[in-house]
């Protein structure tokens, strides 16, 4: 069964995290829910979450806290391109609301869900990045507008996002 073949390679990648010696307890963690999340496509299933906590001996409410916490994991399947645009004060602000519509209506979707293509999610988050990489962020969201932003969601498969300097 397929299921069974995926499980093993959860399995597997435990086992491998757990030999690395240069990671702390909080790094198996995170390196785990990171590989598995590859393995099944961009998203964490709840299988595959219940044997990463079984096997590091770790309560399944902390799997699903970093799971939850993260802005990189994902708890259900998501598209191709997962949209996350920022719901901070300072984000929406700068726009970042209609950066949210201009998805919603390009790709016929709301925040939240995914088109029927499995083409794109869109999802609101707190901020992306951690304080260091602030600059970054400020620079995204000064140069992505919204027709900047339908543009890039208009390409084809395998487009390049390029933001203007």
């Amino acid at each position: 069964m397929v299921v069974d073949q995926t499980l093993e390679k959860v399995r597997e990648i435990i086992e491998a995290v757990e030999k690395e010696q240069s990671l702390e307890e909080g790094d198996i963690l995170l390196n785990c829910l990171h590989r598995v999340q590859d393995v099944y496509q961009n998203f964490v299933p709840s299988e595959a979450a219940e044997l990463v906590a079984e096997r590091l001996k770790v309560p399944l409410s902390k799997v699903y806290e970093v799971l939850t916490f993260y802005t990189m994991f994902n708890t259900k399947p998501v598209g191709r391109h997962h949209v996350q645009v920022c719901r901070t004060l300072s984000c929406w602000l700068r726009g970042a609301k209609g950066l949210t519509k201009a998805v919603e209506s390009k790709a016929g979707i709301r925040c939240g869900e995914t088109d029927k293509d499995g083409r794109f999610t869109l999802t609101e988050v707190e901020r992306q990045c951690p304080q260091v990489s602030r600059d970054m962020i400020r620079r995204v969201l000064r140069d992505l507008d919204q027709e900047g932003l339908v543009e890039c969601l208009g390409r084809g498969p395998g487009a390049r996002w390029r933001v203007k300097r």
